[in-house]
């Protein structure tokens, strides 16, 4: 696919990739992901979508934790 997937079995796993990327709708723009979270912001009222590039395949995905959430969720990695 693109470069990121380069890394598979060097620095990350077939089954992180799985969860991380591969599971996960992809749009090739930031434009088309951030139509796509307004679609889901009209249908899903409780959550707030929001896109990202993602370091695998360079596409974009939409996501639900904040970016102060995601902040924490590295830093936790970081110190494991």
């Amino acid at each position: 696919m693109r470069e990121g997937f380069d890394r598979l079995g060097r620095d990350i796993s077939a089954r992180a990739a799985q969860r991380m990327c591969l599971q996960k709708r992809q749009y090739a723009t930031k434009t088309e992901a951030r139509d796509a979270a307004a679609r889901f912001q009209k249908r899903e009222k409780t959550f707030i979508a929001r896109p990202y590039k993602c370091s695998l395949c360079s596409l974009f995905h939409l996501t639900t934790q904040t970016p102060e959430q995601t902040v924490q969720m590295r830093a936790r990695k970081r110190r494991a």
